[in-house]
């Protein structure tokens, strides 16, 4: 399946609109093109016990990192060049697609509009048709088919094995279609 956009975010926890978006990946596998930004976390947001667990320390992040509006700015740049893709992710539809419409405004910039208005191939979904009764991390999914992610919360990383999933799933779509 070409033009999909594999996008992901690493957020301060699970509540969009409360917990912040703190980067963004996004990688198009067709082209290779790719996008990453870190966003400069609000430390009453970002608590000590999450940045343990994505590995980070504050103050070191913050000093890469870009502003939210900066971030905007870079994340609308790139995705206006992709329109014609197709949105995709590891539970976009019902994180990463709340995350980004609870603190960027999508639907005001023709850029973006694509991310919020197509259905987006989500392998967490197709997942959890295919294999009910398994857990469904990306981690437990790239293991079942033997591929690996070196950085896991690490947007970009996440992304690009995301990607590697979507193509098994496609492989296996493909191969039941084939046999009807």
């Amino acid at each position: 399946m070409n033009n999909l956009v594999y996008i992901d975010l690493e957020t301060t926890g699970f509540q969009p609109g409360k917990n912040q978006i703190i980067q963004i990946g996004a990688y198009r596998p067709d082209t290779g093109d790719e996008f990453e930004c870190k966003i400069q976390c609000d430390p009453d947001r970002c608590t000590p016990k999450t940045m343990a667990f994505l590995n980070l320390d504050i103050e070191a992040w913050n000093k890469t990192a870009s502003t939210l509006p900066e971030a905007w700015d870079l994340f609308r740049a790139w995705a206006g060049k992709h329109r014609d893709c197709t949105p995709a992710g590891h539970n976009f539809a019902r994180f990463d697609l709340a995350f980004l419409e609870a603190t960027f405004p999508l639907f005001d910039h023709d850029e973006t509009q694509w991310i919020s208005k197509k259905t987006p191939f989500d392998t967490l979904i197709i997942a959890n048709y295919l294999w009910p009764d398994m857990r469904h991390t990306l981690g437990d999914l790239l293991e079942k088919f033997g591929l690996t992610n070196p950085n896991p919360h690490d947007a970009l990383f996440d992304v690009k094995a995301n990607a590697k999933l979507g193509d098994k799933l496609i492989e296996i779509r493909d191969t039941l279609s084939a046999g009807l």
